[in-house]
């Protein structure tokens, strides 16, 4: 028997409730993606409540069957605002490797605090979704194509659930569902979004497409690079591979209209290029590129968060909002190894305090070495190259200097 929902705003702490399925996994996604088993009813067990938002933990049976059952089991948070209304819903996807989703967890939260309920999906293979021995993520992104395409089938069939479910409780707003991805998470969520007519507003952090390239230039998958050319795998036959799950496959420009990216300039994990590829095929969308890397972004995560929740409540309300690239004010860190001709070669961390031109080539420095602090001015004339001039901040001539840099 089919059970009509609870409203979920008046669950007990400790009641739990199996809730059904609206329908199958939407009939306009490509067959690969469809459910190879029907996911299983879901669990709702009420948590804690703070600053008017109640948390539940979630969890039901995937529609894709993999080799590990503690896989197997979707896990998932819903932070839901307290106020008895209709919200939209956004499903909030993490990145690669995450355990606690500390993160991800402050995110949603920002999100149920704007009138938005926020449904935190652990990805394939993390958190308890690990099996036994195995690192959170460790199996999701490996040396196998096959077992990294069977993840991303997994991982949108676990969205396409989500939804599904969402679309069956009386306070989630007809039509109002988003998704918000950070890292691998926004890969995923750029997937989605690109698949699924369902969701209406995505925001897509420090992700991109190509996957292909993003694996194989990425800073923290040079190990599984290596094991994949031991393996006689190329990148052409990579791409070959990973066609079939690779967002820019799928983008087109219907996108432009409904989903913001928010990209750092100088990351080493997803390199801009994967980034400009996956907007340009998306119809140029409103991007923001930040002064950062990859982790630098979330040194401002206030900001991000709330330009985040205003570009997603524009979306649902129908009056979308511009941003402008001034739209986060993001502090640029840099690990450097500086040469100059006295001191030779010396390691050290700057923060960029202000940029001197328009095209942000010039910036003003404050930093620290493993001799001295130093103030500076540096020119960024090559990726991951900068020249300038520096001055102890101990007194001292001013010194030209050549650093090599990694942005955060």
């Amino acid at each position: 028997m089919t059970m009509r929902p609870t409203p979920l705003a008046t669950l007990g702490a400790a009641l739990a409730v199996v809730l059904s399925w609206a329908a199958p996994a939407h009939c306009s996604l490509p067959a690969m993606f469809r459910y190879e088993t029907p996911p299983g009813p879901v669990q709702v067990v009420a948590g804690s409540q703070h600053d008017s938002v109640q948390e539940y933990r979630l969890s039901w049976s995937s529609g894709f069957v993999s080799p590990y059952p503690e896989n197997n089991l979707v896990r998932a948070w819903l932070f839901q605002p307290t106020a008895d209304s209709l919200w939209p819903a956004v499903i909030v996807l993490h990145s690669w490797r995450a355990k606690d989703f500390r993160i991800e967890k402050e995110l949603s939260r920002r999100l149920g605090q704007q009138g938005m309920a926020a449904l935190l999906l652990v990805l394939p293979y993390h958190g308890e979704r690990a099996p036994p021995g195995f690192a959170s993520g460790s199996l999701m992104v490996t040396a196998s194509p096959g077992r990294i395409v069977d993840s991303i089938r997994q991982a949108i069939m676990d969205v396409e659930s989500a939804i599904d479910w969402l679309e069956t409780q009386p306070q989630i707003m007809p039509d109002g569902i988003g998704i918000v991805g950070i890292s691998l998470g926004a890969i995923v969520a750029d997937l989605a979004v690109s698949l699924e007519p369902r969701l209406k507003a995505g925001v897509s952090i420090v992700g991109g497409g190509d996957l292909p390239y993003i694996l194989w230039n990425s800073l923290l998958t040079l190990g599984i690079k290596s094991r994949m050319i031991d393996s006689g795998i190329s990148l052409e036959s990579l791409r070959r591979s990973l066609h079939s799950i690779d967002p820019l496959t799928y983008a087109s420009p219907a996108l432009s209209n409904h989903l913001l990216m928010i990209n750092g300039a100088d990351d080493p994990v997803v390199p801009r290029r994967a980034a400009e590829e996956f907007w340009r095929a998306a119809g140029r969308p409103s991007i923001v590129w930040l002064p950062t890397g990859h982790f630098g972004p979330f040194l401002t995560k206030g900001r991000l968060f709330q330009v985040t929740a205003d570009y997603l409540n524009g979306q649902f309300q129908g009056k979308p909002i511009q941003l402008g690239q001034q739209a986060i004010r993001a502090i640029t860190l840099k690990v450097v190894a500086i040469y100059d001709r006295r001191e030779k070669l010396r390691l050290g961390i700057v923060g960029e305090i202000a940029s001197l031109s328009d095209s942000d080539r010039f910036s003003a420095d404050l930093g620290v070495t493993t001799k001295t602090p130093f103030a500076g001015v540096s020119w960024h004339g090559l990726e991951g190259l900068d020249a300038g001039l520096l001055v102890s901040i101990r007194g001292g001539p001013v010194r030209p200097f050549l650093v090599a840099r990694l942005t955060f």
